[in-house]
């Protein structure tokens, strides 16, 4: 068993069953999304309440479609929020906030977006 691997299952075992399930769901869910760090976007949702599943999904959305648009990093003149929606559409109250942080290592060729402002 890797390292990865019994530091999740620690922090499993220290939830109770209710939030193991919710953690291996989550887990799941990013897994089958193609998450590289499946564990560590569900864990950091659990523990700091942040929406990360819908942060994955706009993140990669953006890679790929309107991401190209976006060659020039100065055209960009606008202000807006993105929130996290339940299922039944209604906001959840988590602002999908530092999605920077996060955009270029989301880059599906692999380059970390170094190819956009060539």
């Amino acid at each position: 068993m890797s390292e990865p691997s019994n530091e999740w299952q620690a922090w499993l075992n220290s939830l109770d069953a209710r939030g193991r399930a919710a953690a291996e769901s989550l887990r799941a869910r990013f897994e089958a999304l193609g998450a590289a760090d499946a564990g560590d976007w569900a864990k950091s949702e659990i523990c700091e309440d942040l929406p990360h599943l819908a942060r994955f999904m706009l993140l990669r959305s953006l890679w790929r479609g309107p991401i190209g648009g976006w060659a020039d990093p100065d055209a960009i003149d606008v202000g807006w929020l993105v929130m996290e929606s339940a299922e039944d559409g209604a906001p959840t109250g988590r602002a999908l906030s530092g999605l920077h942080e996060d955009l270029l290592a989301m880059d599906p060729s692999g380059r970390d977006g170094a190819d956009l402002w060539q």
